[in-house]
């Protein structure tokens, strides 16, 4: 009797050890899988961020070169200062390391198309009571304020502006992995008509 219940003692031992065994493999596998799913999840957010401030870089660069003249006049060479890369180009220290983590460069604006802008839709603007405004639309007409206000119609040619339509494309690269994101945003920007080349107008 002693011998039966000691080789079963023995085998249920075994089989404790065999359980023990299993179990310590499965928490090991849930940790590995945790783990993973957390490195990935740290990834994922890790590349939103550097999407959104290569989106927010490229999109300033942008806006930089809607707020100067140089866009139209010189679409090669939009920014004459603090270029980093090449012509039209911007680049970002993000972390304030010293070392720059975003390139942007702008390609060459370019025009779409551009229209001229009759005397008559003036009329508003120079009534403003916007001083800028008035000075703005003043610049574009060919006539008088005075003969455009006082008639209808009186100034219906072409004033000295035109609206025109440009595509402008920044790239922003990223130092530290080299990828890119693009940026490509239209935009409507009244010029001088003589500012504009033959094949805008």
């Amino acid at each position: 009797m002693r011998t039966v219940m000691s080789a079963t003692r023995r085998r249920q031992q075994g089989l404790t050890l065999v359980v023990g065994l299993i179990m310590l493999i499965m928490i090991s596998l849930a940790a590995v899988v945790s783990y993973n799913i957390a490195r990935t999840s740290l990834d994922v957010v890790g590349n939103m961020q550097f999407r959104n401030e290569a989106v927010a870089s490229a999109n300033s660069v942008i806006q930089e070169a809607l707020s100067t003249t140089r866009m139209f006049e010189t679409p090669d060479t939009v920014f004459l200062t603090g270029l980093c890369a090449g012509a039209n180009s911007r680049c970002f220290d993000l972390n304030k390391d010293g070392v720059n983590d975003i390139t942007v460069v702008l390609a060459p604006p370019r025009c779409i198309r551009a229209t001229v802008i009759p005397n008559r839709e003036f009329a508003g603007e120079l009534a403003s009571p916007d001083f800028l405004v008035r000075q703005e639309a003043m610049g574009c007409v060919t006539s008088g304020a005075q003969e455009l206000l006082a008639t209808v119609g009186a100034a219906a040619g072409e004033s000295l502006c035109a609206a025109s339509v440009w595509d402008l494309v920044a790239t922003a690269t990223d130092a530290k992995t080299g990828t890119s994101v693009v940026v490509t945003q239209g935009a409507k920007v009244r010029v001088g008509k003589d500012d504009l080349d033959a094949g805008c107008l």
